[in-house]
């Protein structure tokens, strides 16, 4: 005699969102198909990305990062909550609602506002002995309310990245002189440029935002009359991202049915909307074919020779060559190199390093007694997302531009502006990024306290960084360029007076509230705390990162003045 347990979701009147007031309100019918009754069962609820929930590896109560109070994500997906006490007699099915105010749950932290999996599994830690131990979890794929085809591919979009590092990692492909595993960060802002222009384009085409101006489009692509503007953004999407990851094409056809269902406009509408999305796709696809992203992952020589032994051997570096990409919007990386960093040696050079050592170490060693609080530990942690498997820097802040956007209630066509120049200024802000990495290849702090006798800066054998190092130069910093680009364009499009909230998939659970202080605008209050993360973290100097906060402003400000302004 056993038990045969089964769950699946019923209505979900709200989707809970990664704002802590925006609580989901959801019901889950559960149900005995055993011969037995259960008694005091249990019932847990996830958030996932990719669907596929995995049980074994997600975050721990117990994995805490020495010397905090604060617990490190395992895995991808998260555990919101768990409903107890659950009794069902043999052949009993009982619905239960499930409210995200209630003390038991949670909102989601590893997800993005636009698309994602809620999960629910009956008997999570397979204690009751089943007939079928493999009905027992479902997965349902959520929107929550007021997104919009620009909000719900984006997500698709961040959804995919985290996947293919996944994917890649379970192939086992590394970093080596021809590979590139993931969405490297300035890959991830190139490819998101091309989604979200190819969107814009669409969108622009039949919508005639800014008065129909077009970048792209020559006017050899125009739209059937009667055609969906959110169709359009559909088909574009789709044929963008099935282009760039076509392991999951598979999913993108779905998440193609979900979104096409949502629009209310006509079959033939849609058709066509959709149709025409896809041919624009393959014009900017087309456009950009030879941009050189695909030749970027060069070997090492005289001219870019960069070592890092506490990252691995010289070859293992990455993207020696991305300097070299056509920028979108800028004319050249040139333009926007900033000046250098200080002389290896100097008094900026030898303070800055001290305070990597006094800041930025994994642990108390016998040289070195760490002065950073526990604050700038969570800083150091919330802002990393240096993991394949993960949003990555540039699409945390592709997640809180799509926050900030549903919250504020943007239109269709706000939303096409509002992307098409972030992850613009984003794909910018990496090639000015990797050219100036490689036009200095300045070693990273671990080399100079490590391995250096440098007057004025303590030696110490037994540092490590708190976070692991990059393989690739310490000037200029990748998440400070990227940082400032975003809150440039962010701060244009919204303004100052804007409060808002961020979640990271890092520290699930925890969340931190820009609002600018009184004395800055909330999104630069963002950028600065995203750009010192990196001393806190023990990877970059201070002069790296505040001269990369200071490119990427400067890039991102001359894309919201000059595209699409």
């Amino acid at each position: 005699m056993e038990q045969d347990l089964r769950v699946q979701f019923g209505e979900i009147e709200q989707a809970p969102t990664t704002y802590p007031d925006e609580q989901g309100r959801v019901q889950v019918t559960i149900t005995n198909d055993g011969n037995e009754s259960l008694t005091d069962g249990s019932l847990n609820l996830y958030a996932s990305n990719d669907g596929e929930l995995d049980l074994d590896n997600l975050n721990s109560n117990d994995d805490y990062i020495e010397g905090t109070e604060i617990n490190s994500l395992k895995g991808t997906d998260e555990l919101l909550g768990t409903l107890e006490g659950i009794d069902l007699a043999a052949g009993e099915s009982r619905t239960v609602d499930i409210d995200f105010a209630s003390e038991e749950f949670t909102n989601p932290s590893v997800v993005s506002p636009g698309v994602y999996n809620l999960g629910a599994v009956i008997d999570p830690n397979n204690a009751v002995a089943e007939s079928d131990e493999n009905n027992n979890q479902a997965i349902e794929p959520v929107s929550p309310d007021g997104t919009d085809a620009i909000l719900d591919w984006n997500s698709v979009f961040l959804n995919a990245s985290e996947t293919q590092g996944k994917l890649d990692a379970a192939n086992g492909v590394t970093l080596t002189e021809d590979t590139v595993p993931g969405e490297a960060p300035p890959i991830q802002a190139h490819d998101a440029a091309i989604l979200s222009i190819a969107q814009y384009e669409a969108i622009n085409a039949i919508s005639a935002i800014n008065g129909g101006e077009s970048p792209y489009l020559d006017g050899s692509i125009t739209p059937p009359e009667g055609a969906s503007a959110e169709a359009a953004a559909v088909g574009a999407a789709y044929q963008v991202l099935t282009t760039l990851f076509p392991e999951q094409a598979a999913t993108f056809e779905l998440q193609r049915q979900e979104s096409l269902a949502e629009i209310n406009d006509s079959e033939s509408a849609e058709s066509s909307g959709f149709d025409f999305g896809v041919q624009v796709a393959n014009n900017i696809l087309e456009q950009r074919a030879n941009d050189g992203v695909d030749q970027a992952q060069i070997p090492l020589d005289q001219t870019n020779y960069y070592e890092n032994t506490e990252a691995g051997p010289p070859s293992a570096v990455l993207l020696a060559g991305f300097g070299d990409v056509d920028p979108f919007a800028i004319s050249s990386a040139e333009d926007f190199r900033p000046d250098g960093p200080p002389e290896y040696g100097s008094e900026e050079f030898v303070q800055d390093t001290e305070e990597v050592r006094l800041l930025g170490g994994k642990s108390d060693t016998d040289v070195t007694q760490s002065l950073r609080t526990e604050e700038q530990t969570e800083i150091a942690q919330f802002w990393a997302l240096d993991r394949n498997d993960s949003f990555r820097p540039p699409g945390q802040w592709i997640d809180i531009a799509q926050e900030v956007a549903l919250d504020q209630g943007n239109s269709l066509e706000d939303n096409a502006k509002l992307f098409a120049q972030l992850n613009v200024a984003l794909a910018d802000a990496g090639i000015v990024i990797w050219d100036t990495k490689f036009e200095f290849n300045q070693q990273r702090p671990y080399n100079s306290i490590v391995e250096d006798d440098i007057a004025g800066v303590t030696n110490d054998p037994e540092f490590e960084p708190l976070l692991n190092t990059p393989p690739f130069p310490d000037y200029i910093s990748g998440h400070s360029g990227f940082a400032g680009a975003a809150a440039s364009v962010l701060e244009s499009f919204f303004g100052e007076d804007v409060t808002f909230e961020v979640a990271s998939q890092e520290l699930p659970g925890v969340t931190r509230v820009f609002d600018g202080n009184g004395d800055q605008n909330s999104f630069q209050e963002a950028a600065e705390e995203d750009s010192v993360s990196r001393v806190y973290g023990g990877i970059h100097l201070r002069s790296s990162v505040e001269d990369s906060l200071a490119t990427g402003q400067n890039v991102g400000q001359y894309v919201a003045e000059n595209f699409l302004a």
